[in-house]
Order: structure tokens, then sequence, then C-alpha cells
């Protein structure tokens, strides 16, 4: 199987890409990993929430020792 990260530990939204991912013909492994976002608390606008995602994805990249196809970013705002 491929590896795929997740910038978050959040059960909410690993929920989200493990309900996506489970629904396709090939299987995946889900590699969430704890990283900032590196913006404030909450994103107030449309730039800031894309950069705390492009971030999370980023910085999940960066922390893990390993192969893999891609990284994801999730942040609410």
């Amino acid at each position: 199987m491929e590896n795929i990260l997740i910038g978050t530990t959040s059960g909410s939204k690993l929920k989200i890409v493990k309900d996506f991912f489970s629904q396709q013909v090939k299987e995946y492994n889900i590699f969430p990993q704890e990283v900032s976002s590196e913006i404030t608390g909450q994103p107030l606008d449309e730039d800031t929430t894309i950069l705390g995602a492009t971030n999370r994805a980023k910085n999940a990249v960066k922390k893990y020792q390993g192969d893999f196809i891609f990284s994801i970013g999730l942040e609410g705002g």
C-alpha cells in the first residue's frame, strides 16, 4: 500500500480523509502528523485558511521519515 500524510491529528479531519480514501479502489495507509499550521488560532479569511492548510501539508512532509505519495493539509476557517 502507498502512504499518504495528513498534517493533523484531529479526529474529525482524519475521519474526512479516511472516509474519502476508503471509497477508492486502491487502499492507502494514512499517516497523521501533529504539525503546526503556522497561523493564528482561527483563520478569518480564505487566504489565511489556504496558507494554514498548505503549511500543514508541508510540515507533515518535513516531519515524516518514510516514503509517501502526497501530503494533505486541512484547515478550518
